[in-house]
């Protein structure tokens, strides 16, 4: 996802410029064995305790920042997000979906980039993670 990103914006500055982004749950869990475990793979208590904070945390973000779009990376994080713009009444922000670029998605592993970039154009907001055109 950095590479596309870099790509698509060309530096940071370029990107953090329209871009703001914000992990919809920035903990990060492991079993025993140091496997990666994902909140849809917690139990449902744990879950929901979790993504109360994390809902509560981006309607915050979302409502500072005047955000129009947010795109969720992943279908978790879509589903999420509209959840929890809807449970607090947040109206009038456009809510499209990223595949995530994870190795164990194995759509991922078949063109991610060109998915990707489909996506992106399809939902209308490719053009804030390029340089603005001038004006001619």
């Amino acid at each position: 996802m950095w590479s596309l990103l870099k790509e698509l914006s060309g530096s940071p500055d370029v990107l953090f410029s329209r871009v703001f982004l914000h992990n919809y749950c920035p903990l990060f869990f492991l079993k025993d064995s140091a496997k990666n475990v994902t909140p849809p793979e917690l139990k449902v208590k744990e879950r929901k305790a979790l993504e109360a904070a994390c809902d509560g945390a981006l309607v915050e973000v979302v409502q500072l920042l005047g955000v129009q779009c947010v795109v969720g990376v992943g279908r978790y994080a879509t589903d999420r997000t509209k959840a929890a713009l809807r449970q607090a009444g947040v109206g009038g922000v456009q809510v499209s979906t990223l595949m995530h670029p994870s190795p164990v998605n194995p759509a991922a592993n078949k063109g991610w980039r060109d998915i990707a970039i489909r996506q992106l154009t399809e939902s209308h907001v490719i053009h804030y993670f390029k340089p603005e055109m001038p004006v001619t």
